[in-house]
């Protein structure tokens, strides 16, 4: 009698092998701990949703204009680490207006590593929605607002020399 082996079995098997060699890899070390504090919704699962979605576009933006280092996200409950910058952004709103932009405006203030407080202002980011009705179109115009922003709080931690601290732990 002929056996019939499963595909099933050999990829868990392989699966099984592999998660023990992945396991052992080293984490890199964040250089830029953020902290994003939205405004307040009934719903938090919606809340987890801004935050992550910000913090995706902080990444995007960031990486576009040279930042090379880990970001790591902190919630409320998790205490900041005193050797890594930590980037607090006040997220203020982030909607489609009337006349059919899209807005994100943010505070934002960076703790450096010496516990130094350096308030960095307000940014403005806007895109136009004006005639897009899908979901995708909406998605982009609200990804874009949020680079344009942010793309302008980059370049001014790049005025602080803070932005480096990814490049100054390498050495």
């Amino acid at each position: 009698m002929k056996t019939n082996h499963h595909p099933f079995w050999k990829v868990l098997f392989i699966g099984l092998i592999a998660l023990p060699l992945s396991a052992d890899e080293p984490k890199e070390a964040p250089s830029l701990q953020v902290k994003i504090d939205t405004p307040t919704v009934f719903d938090l699962t919606i809340e987890r949703d801004i935050d992550d979605a910000f913090l995706a576009q902080l990444d995007t933006a960031f990486r576009r204009s040279g930042y090379d280092g880990r970001i790591a996200e902190l919630s409320d409950l998790d205490e900041p680490a005193a050797d890594i910058p930590l980037l607090s952004v006040r997220l203020m709103d982030w909607e489609r207006n009337r006349t059919g932009f899209v807005e994100c405006r943010f505070t934002a203030e960076l703790t450096t590593m010496d516990g130094q407080v350096k308030r960095l202002g307000a940014f403005y980011g806007t895109a136009m929605a004006l005639g897009r009705s899908d979901s995708f179109s909406m998605t982009r115009a609200f990804e874009d607002a949020a680079i344009n922003a942010l793309r302008d709080l980059h370049r001014d931690l790049e005025k602080l020399d803070t932005a480096h601290a990814d490049r100054a732990a390498t050495r």
